[in-house]
């Protein structure tokens, strides 16, 4: 809409905005002078009536009458209210209604008694009482005027006199009409020559306004053409140069943003900006995704509701209350890891924190890394070194002259015989796990037949059951084949078979079971469940406390270590057996009871 149009359409808003309050506000003081009118004249008139009834005694007895005749006081209320034009009601003293000229006798008989009225007892009370209510007489909106009539010192009763509201309102509404019409007409006049005036000045300001919007959709190239030496002309000139400082500036901030989103999006570390408010400024992509990804743009909100960890608060406050520059390390975040933040203060120009940068650095697999490079030296210095102190303690000995005794030389020898043999088996076992940790370890998947694979390995095991008094027994059914590295299976089979058997009581007995089961494929929904052969490894033996169970596979971790050194264990079979089993998709679970043995169940795909 142009703008001239524009200023006629407010004028005539203006005119019908402006003839609605002149009816609002004319109302108002039109009401108020016709109400102080009517309530002078309903003054006037009942005085006059007041005086009428105090001297005639046969329309208002005097109190303590034997027998009031409400009739004579019905008909003056009649010929007062038609010649007045007004309803007219005679009250008692004691607020029984006398005559009312908008009833008739009939009618009369059942009003109620007027007593608590509010005009009658303000009338009672101070001469003359006024109010305005609906009457539940005749149903209707009434402006009350009551006045005592008052008889030698004593009150004879009261005279009430009453004028619809909407009289009132038909007066006032068609003044105030009037006068709103004069004044629309007037605005309307007005607006009509401002539109012609308009019309006539926009022209120029139309077409600059379309240039506007030129320059706004991107098009920089625009030019507006002015012709005068006033002020639309030097707005016009001033505008030509305002696009062309606009277009160089906002090319240099598109590269500029180019640049700044491309650096942001490619940085691996979090970056924050923060005000002096504790508002968000600036975050990149990283940072989402290090502390909640789903919390979108987290521009100008409070800094608790990004980052809810102490540490990061008391970080942000150093730098933004005191301008200091601090490193902290933040271990409680969305993503469970580690970040080491270091926040810098933004200087203000005079001097003050305007805000602060926070970069946050990933260290969670450092920190892991680190971890388990501590504990794994930590474990491997602890099992080598009873063997190395051994070793040294029999070497010495045998060097300070024992090497000569024919005694006890040959046996020092095979304690440090056993000692590196033992060493020899850690390093293997420790070759061996890392080698199946860092996925080096080849698998030369094939089909193997479980039953004659057991009987086999039984054979090599039963010298060594014989010896402990422990018997082997197998509940595999034939034709049971698994999917697996035979050499890596035998492993796995060898070392649960070997515990079972090193760990059992005199007269114990091991147990292996196979069968085959099923279970769900959870490579997808679409391929229901897959077979799978479930084995199973029983033994009489001391059992597993409760606290062990999830820690027997972990590397090093022996039950009773003091036994497990006697019977020449390294401590990482069960670690061994965990990832060879994981490296063949398949689950490996322990259950066990103190005194009653364990049961080892391994599943493995079935062929």
């Amino acid at each position: 809409m142009k703008f001239r149009d524009r200023l006629l359409l407010f004028g005539f808003l203006v005119a019908g905005l402006a003839a609605l309050g002149v009816l609002l506000s004319a109302e108002v003081l039109i009401r108020r002078g016709v109400t102080d009118r009517v309530t002078e004249r309903l003054h006037a008139e009942a005085r006059i009536l007041a005086d009428m009834l105090g001297r005639d005694r046969s329309i208002l007895p005097d109190v303590g009458a034997s027998a009031v005749d409400a009739s004579e006081a019905d008909r003056f209320a009649h010929t007062a209210g038609t010649d007045l034009g007004l309803r007219v009601t005679i009250v008692a003293p004691d607020g029984a209604v006398l005559g009312d000229s908008s009833l008739d006798a009939a009618a009369l008989a059942s009003v109620e008694n007027h007593a608590d009225r509010p005009e009658i007892a303000e009338a009672r009370r101070t001469g003359v009482g006024t109010s305005g209510r609906r009457s539940a007489t005749v149903h209707d909106d009434f402006f009350y005027l009551a006045r005592r009539v008052g008889r030698d010192g004593r009150i004879a009763g009261f005279v009430r006199l009453a004028i619809p509201v909407r009289e009132i309102e038909r007066t006032t509404w068609s003044y105030s009409l009037k006068l709103a019409g004069l004044s629309f007409v007037a605005l309307i006049a007005v607006a009509i020559l401002g539109y012609v005036a308009a019309r006539r000045f926009s022209r120029p300001i139309e077409e600059m306004s379309l240039a506007a919007d030129q320059i706004a959709m991107g098009n920089h190239t625009v030019k507006i053409d002015y012709e005068s030496g006033d002020e639309l002309g030097r707005l016009g000139a001033a505008v030509n140069r305002m696009t062309r400082s606009l277009s160089d500036r906002i090319r240099d901030l598109s590269v500029e943003k180019r640049l700044r989103d491309t650096m942001l999006d490619g940085m691996t570390e979090g970056l924050l900006v923060v005000d002096g408010e504790h508002r968000v400024i600036l975050c990149n992509k990283a940072l989402r995704s290090q502390f909640d990804p789903g919390i979108g743009d987290p521009r100008g909100r409070p800094l608790f509701e990004i980052a809810r960890d102490h540490s990061v608060i008391e970080t942000f406050d150093a730098a933004l209350l005191r301008g200091e520059r601090r490193r902290e390390i933040v271990r409680h975040h969305a993503g469970g890891g580690v970040l080491e933040l270091t926040v810098v203060p933004l200087e203000g120009p005079q001097g003050g924190p305007l805000g602060a940068v926070g970069f946050f650095f990933d260290i969670t697999r450092l920190t892991a890394l680190e971890t388990v490079r501590r504990e794994f030296v930590s474990d491997v210095s602890h099992e080598l070194r009873t063997p190395l102190a051994t070793i040294k303690s029999f070497v010495e000995t045998l060097l300070g002259g024992a090497i000569d005794d024919t005694t006890n030389n040959r046996r020092f020898l095979e304690i440090v015989r056993k000692n590196s043999d033992r060493m020899e088996a850690i390093l293997d076992d420790l070759t061996d796990l890392s080698a199946i940790e860092t996925g080096a370890a080849h698998l030369e998947m094939e089909s193997v037949d479980l039953a004659p694979l057991i009987r086999d390995m039984f054979d090599s095991l039963r010298p060594a059951a014989e010896q402990r008094g422990v018997s082997l027994a197998a509940e595999i059914p034939s034709g049971i084949l698994v999917r697996a590295d035979r050499r890596r299976l035998e492993e796995i089979l060898q070392n649960l078979l070997d515990n079972a058997i090193k760990f059992n009581r005199q007269g114990g007995s091991v147990t292996v079971r196979a069968s085959i089961a099923a279970r769900p494929d959870e490579s997808g929904p679409a391929n229901g469940s897959r077979q799978t052969a479930r084995i199973e490894i029983e033994d009489t033996g001391e059992g597993i406390p409760a606290e062990s169970l999830d820690r027997i596979f972990h590397r090093f971790y022996r039950v009773d270590p003091s036994r497990s050194r006697q019977t020449g264990g390294t401590g990482l079979g069960l670690a061994i057996v965990k990832h060879l089993v994981r490296l063949h998709d398949g689950t490996i679970q322990v259950e066990s009871q103190i005194g009653r043995g364990s049961r080892f169940v391994v599943e493995l795909p079935a062929e």
